[in-house]
């Protein structure tokens, strides 16, 4: 009887991992498609650069991403553990185990050509630009237009118009 029980316990269990693969894998190729609707002002770099803030996800942005291009751009993936160590990249992808340091991250990248992108809840309306999440399991985005615009992103109506956008100000 008890090990029936485990056994039922363990498969449920590793479902629920699976599921959890998924939606990180689903997150950051989904990312990487939306970066695509995304215009830099000036960006002149020869790579598309992706930084991960405290990387929750090991290798798997490498795996996501390998030989793949950006606006025909090889895409080079970063890591760095604070962000005090951020120079040059076009996107900031920010953790939901940084939630509570959110503002500070913010506040260093005021105004820089950066997307930063999170699934943590609220991103979007507390200064972030793209919340990824996840409602009756689809994957949908919101966009802060605003501070899109400050931060000289040009995002495409196509994007738009499949997001939920919010503070759709001018700069």
């Amino acid at each position: 009887m008890y090990k029936k029980i485990l056994l039922i316990i363990l498969f449920v269990c590793i479902g629920v991992l699976e599921a959890y693969d998924k939606n990180d894998k689903l997150e950051i190729l989904i990312m990487g498609k939306a970066s695509k609707y995304i215009k830099w002002k000036d960006d002149n770099s020869k790579n598309f650069t992706i930084t991960i803030l405290n990387n929750p996800y090991e290798n798997l942005f490498e795996e996501t991403f390998s030989n793949k291009k950006i606006n025909k751009k090889p895409i080079k993936i970063k890591y760095i553990n604070d962000v005090d160590e951020l120079n040059t990249t076009n996107v900031l992808y920010i953790p939901i185990s940084d939630k509570k340091n959110l503002p500070k991250i913010l506040k260093k990248i005021k105004n820089k050509d950066i997307l930063t992108v999170s699934k943590i809840k609220g991103f979007a309306q507390r200064g972030g630009i793209m919340q990824i999440y996840f409602l009756t399991q689809k994957v949908k985005l919101k966009i802060n237009l605003n501070k899109s615009l400050k931060n000289n992103l040009k995002i495409s109506s196509s994007l738009l118009k499949i997001s939920d956008v919010v503070n759709r100000g001018k700069k």
